[in-house]
C-alpha cells in the first residue's frame, strides 16, 4: 500500500552500502523512518534531495519492518552552503524535533508551525530556535505563564512587564 504526504527531513543516516535511513516529520503520519534505496549512489535521483530540513512531497510504502521511500519531490530547501553558521542551527533544530516527536505520533497541528519556522531560520536563526523551543514546551503542556506575575499573581500589562 503506497502512502503520500508532505514532510520535513529531520535525520539522515547511512543504512547499508547503498541505502540511507531517513527520518521524516510528515503532515499526515507523524514521524516516520524510511529506507531510501540506492540513495548513497551518486547516480541516484534521491541523493541530492535528501538533506536536513528539506521540505518534500513523499511517496512511501509500508513494509513488514521499515517503510520504503519510493519517491521524493523537493518542495523547498534551505541552502546552508551560502551561510556556513546556519549548519549548527539546522542540526540543533533537527535534534529538537527528533527528540520531541516520537515515531507514529500524529502532529498535524504543529507541522504547519514547524514548517513556517523553518522558512525564517536562515534570516532569524536565534529567534527560530526560541520559537521551536516554545512550541515544543506548549506541545508538552509545559509552556511558562507569561501573562501574570509568579510572585503576586497580578496580570502583567505591557507597561508593567517592561518597567518591572
Amino acid at each position: 500500500m503506497n502512502l503520500a504526504s508532505e514532510g520535513i527531513i529531520t535525520n539522515i543516516r547511512d543504512f547499508s552500502e547503498s541505502d540511507k535511513l531517513v527520518t521524516i516529520l510528515t503532515k499526515d503520519y507523524g514521524v516516520i523512518e524510511t529506507i531510501a534505496k540506492s540513495a548513497r549512489k551518486s547516480t541516484s535521483r534521491k541523493s541530492s534531495k535528501i538533506e536536513l530540513l528539506n521540505k518534500c512531497k513523499i511517496l512511501f510504502t509500508k513494509s513488514k519492518s521499515i517503510p520504503i521511500l519510493l519517491e521524493l519531490e523537493l518542495v523547498d530547501n534551505i541552502d546552508f552552503n551560502k551561510n556556513p553558521d546556519l549548519i549548527n542551527y539546522i542540526f540543533y533544530f533537527c535534534e529538537l524535533l527528533s527528540k520531541t516527536f516520537s515515531k507514529g505520533l500524529e502532529i498535524e497541528e504543529v507541522y504547519d508551525k514547524i514548517s513556517e519556522i523553518r522558512t525564517i531560520l536562515p534570516e532569524y536563526k536565534f529567534i527560530s530556535i526560541i520559537l521551536v523551543q516554545l512550541m515544543i514546551l506548549n506541545f508538552q503542556g509545559a509552556l511558562p505563564d507569561l501573562k501574570s506575575c509568579v510572585i503576586c499573581s497580578k496580570d502583567l500589562t505591557e507597561e508593567r512587564f517592561l518597567n518591572g
